[in-house]
C-alpha cells in the first residue's frame, strides 16, 4: 500500500453445520478419560478416571466446608507432572457443561430458571442428550458431560479453538432446548468451554445419577 500501512492478515474460524444423533453403540465406561483432582489448588493426588468412576464420584459425593476450591475436581483428559493445560498427555472426546441459576443483587444468570417447572424441563431434557449430568449445590444450577469425539482435535496448542468449539457447541445446545420448549434461552457457562478448565463436583442430595446408555453424540 502508497501510504506504508502493511495489511495484516486475519483468520476468520466458524463452526457451523452442528448436529446430534442418538450413539449407536455404547461407551467404554472404564477407560480413563478424566483427570479427578483433589481440589482445585493442587495436582497431587490426582489420578485417571473413567465415566462409571465419574458416575460413583457423582453420587458419593460430601461437600466438603468451607471454600468450594476445597473441593474435588475434574478435567476433561489425562494429566502428568501438574495440572496445566501442557500436563494435558491425552484429550477427551466429551466437554463440560454448566449452566447456573442465580438471582440475587451480585449476580443475575438464568433468573428465568429460578421456576422450579422451567427448571426442571430443562434439565430433564439436558439429560436425556448428556452423558451424564447433576445438579449444582443450590440444587437450581446444573451441569454435565456432552460426547463430541471430534473436540478431541484441539489439543492444548489449540485452546482458541477448543474455546470457540465448546462455545459453538454450547450455543447450538441451548437453541436445542428453546425449540424443543417452552422455556427462554439458556446462557452455558462458557468457562467450561476452554480446553483446560476445572469441574467441580456437588452434593446431589438424595438423588441418583446416571449414565445414560442413549446419550448423544454431538458432531462439529
Amino acid at each position: 500500500m502508497g501510504n506504508g500501512i502493511k495489511p495484516v492478515a486475519q483468520t476468520y474460524y466458524e463452526i457451523s453445520h452442528i448436529k446430534h444423533k442418538p450413539i449407536k453403540k455404547p461407551l467404554d465406561q472404564t477407560e480413563k478419560v478424566f483427570t479427578l483432582l483433589k481440589n482445585s489448588m493442587t495436582y497431587k493426588g490426582m489420578y485417571g478416571i473413567g465415566l462409571k468412576e465419574l458416575e460413583q464420584r457423582i453420587n458419593g459425593y460430601k461437600d466438603k466446608k468451607g471454600e468450594k476450591n476445597n473441593n474435588n475436581g475434574l478435567l476433561k483428559g489425562l494429566y502428568k507432572g501438574g495440572f496445566s493445560g501442557v500436563h494435558n498427555v491425552k484429550a477427551a472426546p466429551y466437554i463440560f457443561y454448566d449452566v447456573d441459576v442465580k438471582n440475587t443483587t451480585k449476580k443475575k444468570e438464568n433468573t428465568h430458571l429460578m421456576d422450579v417447572k422451567a427448571n426442571n424441563t430443562i434439565y430433564d431434557e439436558l439429560e436425556k442428550i448428556s452423558v451424564i449430568s447433576w445438579r449444582s449445590n443450590s440444587g437450581k444450577g446444573m451441569a454435565g458431560v456432552l460426547y463430541v469425539p471430534q473436540i478431541c482435535q484441539y489439543d492444548n496448542s489449540k485452546k482458541d479453538l477448543h474455546l470457540k468449539a465448546g462455545e459453538a457447541i454450547t450455543g447450538y445446545v441451548s437453541q436445542y432446548l428453546e425449540s424443543l420448549t417452552d422455556v427462554d434461552r439458556v446462557t452455558f457457562d462458557n468457562a467450561q468451554s476452554k480446553f483446560r478448565q476445572v469441574r467441580l463436583l456437588a452434593y446431589q442430595h438424595s438423588y441418583k445419577r446416571e449414565l445414560n446408555p442413549r446419550t448423544f453424540r454431538i458432531y462439529l
